[in-house]
């Protein structure tokens, strides 16, 4: 696809931000985050609004978002919020519609590529821009508007709630947008980690090709595995969509690594769960801007539970079921932030442990469904009829909605030999072939 480039600026807020807002300072849960962008690519049929309303409101939503207009300090201490202004591009496609684009980007990310503002592993905290947003136009009438956000500063839910709140200023008014919340800093302030946090015994970032794809699964499938998990474990009553489909996943990666090892190995699932209104404590709100969500680890032990070292999907549910919910209650009695970040520091450690062991099959999983990827996001022309990511350059599983709600969409990103055996797997080719 060939992308010709417009116009490059930087767009700030309608409004200089007061003097006494100047700094944002970063959170203990803003320190733990790898220093890289997060890629979000809409899919939108008709760009009916015009491309002024689109940047000037833009400029009005960031009044109140203030701190993605900023840069980081040289220190990384903070954001000096100096209205410097997110990177704003338009760009057009010469030889593709939006249809035939829709068609064969799904089946091939790395098309999505040349709508991405700039590399995602540029570095965030070189001044940088905290947010860059490329639109796309098509000859159809067809846009795509994608966001790179930078992950020092904004979680999944954060990033899915800038984009629907613009969206919802540029077709109703400002006055209708929600108004954030920056209070996680003040409650959660930096910390020296030192004394908390383990050296990461390896890089997040590797220096090997990782593939994407995505995967998609019918509301007939997941019933199906849903049926299957309550049919085999006393368990788990009533599984989630999330649990067996992540499970389901996590079998067939389990799999590729016990045919490339030759024996069943232990694994350990990383998960991220969102802390918003999971915590004792009460002065947290639901628009809490920023950082505010804790991983958890999920550890397969061999023979722990299975019969002759035969796994079986509700073994996984069973387990990924049991430690999500143990670590959301646990979570729920802490009421003293200190304690709070002391569980996850005590998480990430165990993470990294693992993450750094050779003989741990270790995987990353993160889920988006039910965040405001679609629901609200409406510029004046409709809700997008996608929703997607490019490559990324780890190995990661994130599961996000469907437009119609009633499919999941896994974005798979692995090794290009795991990817062959994921893609191959009878598991997988199974799952994914069903229709409704």
């Amino acid at each position: 696809m060939e992308v010709k480039m417009l116009s490059r600026k930087m767009v700030k807020p309608a409004d200089p931000t007061p003097k006494h807002l100047i700094t944002s300072e970063l959170s203990f849960f803003d320190q733990m985050q790898p220093p890289v962008y997060i890629p979000t690519i809409y899919f939108f049929q008709s760009g009916s609004t015009s491309r002024h309303r689109l940047e000037t409101s833009l400029s009005e939503t960031l009044i109140r978002f203030y701190p993605l207009a900023g840069r980081f300090s040289i220190d990384g201490s903070c954001v000096i919020c100096n209205d410097e202004g997110v990177e704003y591009l338009e760009a057009e496609a010469l030889d593709v519609t939006l249809a035939e684009l829709l068609d064969s980007a799904p089946t091939n990310l790395e098309l999505l590529n040349c709508l991405v503002p700039w590399d995602i592993q540029k570095p965030t905290m070189d001044m940088s821009p905290i947010v860059g947003i490329q639109l796309t136009m098509f000859k159809c009438g067809g846009l795509v508007v994608c966001t790179l956000c930078s992950h020092m500063k904004l979680d999944g839910f954060s990033g899915s709630t800038f984009f629907r709140e613009w969206s919802i200023a540029c077709r109703a008014g400002l006055d209708e947008a929600m108004v954030p919340n920056f209070c996680i800093p003040s409650i959660f302030p930096r910390r020296d980690l030192s004394g908390m946090i383990k050296p990461s015994g390896s890089p997040f970032l590797k220096n090997t090709k990782i593939v994407t794809k995505r995967f998609v699964f019918h509301q007939k499938t997941i019933l199906g595995l849903k049926s299957e998990v309550r049919a085999s474990s006393g368990n788990v009553i009533n599984p989630s969509r999330v649990e067996v489909l992540a499970c389901a996943i996590w079998k067939v990666l389990i799999s590729i690594d016990e045919a490339k090892h030759g024996s069943l190995r232990d694994s350990t699932l990383c998960t991220s769960v969102n802390l918003r209104g999971r915590t004792g404590i009460k002065d947290i709100p639901q628009n809490a801007f920023g950082n505010f969500y804790f991983q958890i680890p999920i550890r397969f032990k061999r023979g722990n539970g299975t019969k002759a070292e035969k796994l079986e999907l509700h073994h996984l549910v069973s387990l990924f079921s049991y430690t999500v919910k143990h670590e959301i209650l646990e979570c729920s009695k802490i009421s003293d932030p200190n304690e709070v970040m002391a569980k996850v520091a005590k998480n990430i450690n165990v993470i990294r442990e693992d993450k750094g062991n050779d003989g741990v099959n270790f995987r990353f999983f993160n889920t988006l469904c039910n965040f405001p990827m679609y629901d609200d996001v409406d510029f004046g022309w409709g809700k997008p009829e996608w929703v997607g990511v490019t490559n990324v350059p780890v190995e990661l599983v994130v599961l996000m909605d469907s437009k119609c709600g009633t499919k999941i969409e896994a974005m798979v990103s692995l090794t290009e030999t795991d990817m062959h055996g994921f893609q191959n797997h009878p598991d997988i080719v199974a799952l994914t072939s069903m229709m409704e």
